[in-house]
């Protein structure tokens, strides 16, 4: 039988990979908006040249 107290480091270990794959699943998403916004100005500009 598990000990009584094995629970709560698994919660805690639980809760710390949560939280490192939130912030750099955050991280990430706002680089790809920054880097997206830039590359939409950019194909919207190419996308003027193109003749439709």
């Amino acid at each position: 039988m598990l000990p009584q107290m094995m629970p709560l480091p698994w919660v805690m270990v639980f809760f710390l990979i949560f939280f490192c794959v939130y912030s750099v699943s955050l991280f990430i998403s706002s680089w790809m908006f920054f880097s997206f916004d830039s590359l939409d100005k950019k194909l919207k500009s190419s996308f003027v040249a193109l003749p439709w």
